[in-house]
């Protein structure tokens, strides 16, 4: 994972974001070679690294410690920030329901309303995708601790080595499926902003 540019700062617009975020791609991209190789992946991994591998503790959380994904240090943090937005988005419409009746205009009422179940149906989809995101990985890790197993007692390679060529394809699948909900769930934030 890594922290793209733009999305702490609240004073700039979504254009802006989004130019500092492609121009921020553009500049870190880099083309690597894969050949199928355990070699090979780790070179990929120490090349994004920078360094040797090492295990990251959502890898040792999800593996090792069998732990659901929303439970591990990142899911958690994840959760934080999600309750602060959904402690925001409470704030933001106990205010709006002050301003409504201080203003008793039948028209925004209505409109308050509409919008409070808007956020409220928007709540309830997110956190809906969030379950289903948090049970597939969950599944999906039962069922790749199994191959692997399954895979290493056939193979002739260490489990070692036969582990490191299926991590680089089970992380790229999962930062795929990652930045994917993000990005949905970005994109829907941005209409609902618009």
């Amino acid at each position: 994972m890594v922290d793209t540019p733009g999305f702490d700062d609240t004073e700039l617009t979504d254009t802006e974001v989004l130019t500092r975020i492609a121009t921020w791609m553009e500049f870190k991209a880099k083309i690597t070679r894969h050949d199928n190789t355990t070699a090979s992946a780790r070179g990929i991994l120490g090349q994004l690294l920078g360094g040797p591998p090492v295990t990251l503790n959502i890898q040792a959380q999800l593996v090792d410690q069998e732990m659901n994904p929303g439970n591990t240090d990142a899911g958690i943090a994840v959760n934080e920030v999600n309750n602060a937005e959904m402690r925001r988005l409470k704030e933001e419409m106990e205010d709006t329901a002050k301003n409504i009746r201080e203003e008793q205009d039948e028209v925004v009422i209505t409109a308050y309303r509409f919008h409070q179940e808007e956020l409220q149906a928007q709540s309830r989809e997110f956190e809906e995708a969030q379950k289903h995101f948090s049970d597939d990985r969950t599944a999906e890790l039962v069922m790749l601790k199994q191959q692997l197993a399954d895979a290493a007692k056939k193979s002739d390679k260490s489990t070692e080595d036969y582990m490191w060529g299926g991590v680089s394809a089970t992380i790229q699948s999962f930062a795929q499926d990652f930045l994917s909900t993000v990005a949905d769930t970005m994109m829907r934030w941005l209409r609902t902003r618009a």
